[in-house]
Parts: structure tokens; C-alpha cells; sequence
């Protein structure tokens, strides 16, 4: 099947690029960003309105985020400062075109990929035989620590817990992928009150 070579986000690349070179080389807060962004196209309202699963963002601004993050790692937007959006020397005289900007965004996702996660569906646990978790999910909790760098400086450690529950099997596994400690563990629901706090206190110490 061939890749669709569209994300919600990778439209506004080339529209926030245009946003920080028309102050350059002064920063932009991010909501002066995304304030330039909607003066050149209509957003939709449903992405102005609707918030994103935890409640605290926009689509569009969610969107935004994604965007920067992306360009900067291609090194187009300079993440030196807090809350001041910036183009490096090569993002000022850079202008995608969509294939470009699809290439780009491809180039970037591959390469932020952990070395873990394979193409196929499940990865097995290491410990536990037959017990296994999709690479989407490891994908997801990867992707969302690396969009939090920059951020402070403690966000370059952030450290995810992905935790699912489970009938009547056991799953805990725990890497440090480029500086982040994730963890991807179950809760057998078939177990006890006793025996299920038991196990979320296990898992929230990291003893396995």
C-alpha cells in the first residue's frame, strides 16, 4: 500500500517557517505564531474549538507544536530558548515545497524512531513469554518525551509510564531510549484488590 503523503500537521511547516522569517532575526512567541498562521488561512473551527485528549490544547495549537517540533529537529528552528520560536541560518533560506515537506517529515520521523521498535506488529517482552506490545503504542510514548525536550532542563529525562491492563497475564519491561526511561507494564484484573495494588505500587517503585 502507498504511504498517504499527508499529516494534519506538516501543512503548517512551510506557513510557521513563513511566520518566523517575517520577524527574523527577532523571535516570535508561539502565539504570535500561530496568530500569523491564522491571518494567512482559514483554520477550521472544529481544530480552534475541540481539544486534544488532555484537555489542555487546541488542535490547532497541538498541531503548531507538532510542526515546530519537527522543524526543529531538521534543524530549521532553533530550540536554544524558552517560549521564543526562531530559524536557524538554514531554516531562513529554506522554502519546502510539498514534496519537501513530506520528505522532510518522513526523514525526521524515521530518524526519532527507537532502535526497540521494529516494523513488526507486536515486540515481544523479553521476560515474559508469550506477552507482547504493539510498536504503535511504543511509538506514541516515544514520540510524545521527544516533543517534550526543550521545554526545561529537566524535560530531556522525561520518564513515561505506558501501563494497560490485563487478563490473567503479566507484561513489565523498562529501557532508557535516548535518555528517557520509559516502562510498559500490565495489571491482571483477575487478581485480588490486594493483589492489584500490589502490583500498581511495584510498578510506580520500577521494582520488577
Amino acid at each position: 500500500m502507498t504511504e498517504s503523503k499527508s499529516n494534519r500537521f506538516t501543512k503548517y511547516f512551510s506557513l510557521l517557517l513563513d511566520a518566523l522569517r517575517s520577524t527574523h532575526p527577532t523571535p516570535m512567541r508561539p502565539a504570535e505564531a500561530r496568530a500569523w498562521i491564522r491571518s494567512k488561512i482559514e483554520v477550521p473551527a472544529d481544530d480552534l474549538t475541540r481539544l486534544i485528549q488532555n484537555g489542555k490544547q487546541s488542535i490547532f495549537v497541538n498541531d503548531v507544536h507538532w510542526a515546530r517540533f519537527y522543524l526543529v529537529k531538521a534543524h530549521l528552528i532553533d530550540s536554544l530558548t524558552r517560549g521564543l520560536w526562531s530559524l536557524t541560518p538554514q531554516g531562513f533560506s529554506t522554502r519546502l515545497s510539498p514534496e519537501e515537506t513530506w520528505d522532510l517529515y518522513v526523514r525526521v520521523r524515521d530518524a526519532n524512531r527507537p532502535s526497540q521498535i521494529t516494523d513488526e506488529e507486536t515486540i515481544p517482552a523479553r521476560q515474559f513469554g508469550g506477552a507482547g506490545l504493539k510498536s504503535g503504542y511504543l511509538y506514541q510514548m516515544y514520540a510524545y518525551l521527544r516533543s517534550q525536550e526543550g521545554i526545561s532542563f529537566r524535560s530531556n529525562e522525561t520518564a513515561g509510564l505506558l501501563l494497560h491492563p490485563a487478563i490473567d497475564s503479566t507484561l513489565y519491561e523498562h529501557a532508557v531510549i535516548q535518555g528517557h526511561s520509559i516502562t510498559f507494564a500490565t495489571v491482571n484484573l483477575t487478581g485480588s484488590p490486594t493483589a492489584i495494588r500490589s502490583d500498581l505500587r511495584r510498578i510506580l517503585s520500577c521494582k520488577s
